[in-house]
């Protein structure tokens, strides 16, 4: 089948920034008039390193434009005790609407010593057993900017035994039908007790009859499974006019789209089998900006996609920074926020 997105990357701004945090992970949704973007962030005093892992909360920000700017409005998720599953961290938002509620999708995660006051504080011992740790979880509202409920218990876990989804549950990526089928896409590795930079993350399936759940399998292996690949942070919506899934995708190891943290797009008609087209490439680290300028990002991290009425996505938001290399930042990081434009009628012949 022929894959093709019938959009391109255009101009990016920043959409939010806190003075003092890092952010991290979005997601966005309009309610009326006002557009809600829900996005991690954790104290820059503690560094950046894996202090995401260890310190990350989860808090709303509200704006009046598509593009921002966000202004913080309230912390959806404290700490609520190492016994939870999520009790000690929460990252990772994903925010749906349906039939009357808000699901809040996230990933959490715990750990039983005191929390670090610094990424110099941060040590192997303290990295693996939590980073094994991440599960998805949900919170249910009634509001956007009400009180999110959780569940005490994740509702995807790791698959005991050899599978390739044996580590951990996260990066959740839901798209829910009118009925409320849905099809939730999670990122997973074998489990290894020392995180083996030869044992690649993989992106999976699960499904439900409903948003809450339960959830299962829907098809036992990785999409896009390569050899080489790597992939994270998916991102997937249901094109009606194409009858197809749609996926946006980070290219952990560059093999696909030609550079380390490219967002690729790919195409399904069953949601296991995903294809990419002969550009798989959508949106490239080399930015564009409403003024004219141009960057080479260090990271595009965690897409999420907004639409209009119509169901036409318009704008890409990500997690961001300047610098020269992923993850080297200098001094903040952001969410950006990047238009999409419509290719003419002949680029898609």
């Amino acid at each position: 089948m022929r894959v093709e997105s019938e959009f391109r990357q255009g101009k990016a701004n920043i959409a939010l920034k806190f003075d003092g945090y890092y952010v991290w992970d979005t997601s966005v949704i309009r309610v009326k008039n006002k557009y809600y973007m829900f996005v991690s962030r954790w104290k820059k005093e503690l560094g950046f390193g894996w202090n995401w892992l260890f310190h990350s909360q989860i808090v709303l920000a509200v704006s009046d434009y598509p593009e921002g700017p966000y202004k913080f409005e309230k912390v959806i998720f404290e700490r609520r005790g190492k016994k939870f599953f999520d009790g000690m961290n929460t990252h990772n938002p994903s925010i749906k609407y349906f039939n009357g509620k808000f699901y809040l999708y996230y990933m959490g995660c715990t750990y039983d010593f005191d929390p670090p006051k610094h990424e110099y504080e941060i040590t192997p011992e303290m990295v693996y057993p939590t980073w094994y740790s991440k599960r998805i979880g949900l919170a249910i509202s009634d509001k956007i900017d009400g009180e999110y409920i959780r569940k005490d218990e994740p509702i995807l876990l790791p698959r005991k035994g050899n599978y390739w989804d044996s580590g951990i549950t996260t990066n959740p990526a839901p798209v829910i039908f009118d009925n409320g089928e849905t099809f939730l896409l999670y990122k997973s590795k074998i489990f290894d007790t020392k995180m083996d930079a030869s044992n690649p993350l993989k992106v999976g399936v699960a499904h439900a009859n409903h948003p809450e759940g339960p959830y299962e399998r829907y098809y036992d292996e990785p999409i896009l499974d390569e050899p080489g690949s790597a992939y994270e942070d998916p991102y997937i919506w249901f094109d009606k006019n194409k009858k197809r899934f749609c996926v946006l995708l980070k290219d952990c190891t560059g093999s696909v789209g030609g550079e380390y943290g490219d967002l690729l797009y790919a195409e399904s008609e069953d949601c296991k089998h995903f294809y990419f087209g002969e550009s798989p490439r959508l949106i490239s680290r080399h930015i564009t900006w409403v003024d004219g300028h141009k960057s080479h990002q260090c990271n595009l991290e965690r897409p999420c996609l907004l639409f209009d009425e119509s169901g036409v996505p318009t704008h890409l938001f990500c997690a961001s920074g300047s610098g020269d290399e992923p993850y080297f930042f200098k001094e903040e990081t952001y969410i950006l926020c990047i238009k999409l434009e419509r290719k003419n009628n002949h680029e898609n012949e």
